[in-house]
């Protein structure tokens, strides 16, 4: 099987996802996040094409548009995270502040395939900073999201309280700032599944304090990369399996 086949059909459920998205979406930030949908399987088609053809994926030819690609991919980002959730877009002046930005990472993309700098000098020029900025912006945006407490109100408001499906779903589509298709089926999986929600936050407590009792027995040798490495080469055990692999007890 050709190898190219793969970045296609991955491209083509993308663009199918993004299709729908923006179908059936009313929402201003699920429109961009359409296009953000259909922009990354424009460029993993434009990859799997030039596999097909018997080109490297590595080539300049494919790299290069995909670098310019991964500049357009940046400026949705923050446009579609700036304006989440359900906040006022993005002002003009900051937009056009992030253009004038989009476009000093072309400027910066075309300087170093003309003179030859490689990708270091677009990575630490452009793409360094640009993550940077995305992941504060998703920072801000994660404090402004209150889907996950939410999950846990209503799991235990549905099974220990009186709290009816209707509540259930106004707190997501009010609090959490979910479409409404989105909240009834989320609420109808929590009275299928109790206790499931909830384990979202017990696992992540549980997974703080391995982490601490990790780093009291590393001492100075406590490294946050030696731990994480730890925990996800071990598969999705329960922590508490986790825990007896990793301390032997």
């Amino acid at each position: 099987m050709n190898a190219g086949l793969i970045p296609l059909g991955v491209a083509a459920i993308g663009a199918s996802y993004a299709a729908l998205v923006l179908k059936s979406s009313r929402r201003r930030d699920n429109v961009v996040f359409g296009v953000l949908a259909l922009t990354d399987a424009a460029m993993t088609a434009w990859r799997g094409i030039n596999v097909m053809t018997g080109a490297s994926i590595v080539s300049d030819g494919v790299l290069m548009p995909c670098t310019f690609g991964t500049t357009i991919l940046a400026m949705i980002t923050l446009e579609l995270v700036s304006a989440f959730p359900r906040r006022p877009a993005m002002s003009w002046r900051w937009r056009t502040a992030m253009l004038a930005w989009g476009a000093a990472g072309f400027a910066i993309l075309t300087i170093s395939g003309l003179t030859g700098h490689g990708p270091m000098f677009a990575e630490l020029g452009y793409f360094v900073p640009t993550t940077l900025l995305v992941f504060a912006v998703c920072a801000r945006a994660y404090r402004l999201t209150h889907e996950r407490a939410a999950r846990i109100v209503i799991d235990v408001g549905l099974h220990t309280t009186d709290m009816t499906f209707d509540q259930a779903v106004k707190i997501l589509t009010d609090e959490a700032h979910l479409e409404k298709p989105l909240a009834l089926s989320e609420v109808k999986r929590y009275t299928l599944t109790p206790t499931q929600p909830l384990s979202y936050l017990v696992g992540r407590q549980m997974i703080f304090k391995m982490r601490e009792r990790y780093r009291q027995r590393e001492g100075a040798m406590f490294k946050l990369k030696k731990f994480h490495t730890d925990v996800l080469t071990r598969s999705t055990v329960p922590p508490s399996l986790m825990a007896r692999e990793i301390f032997g007890n």
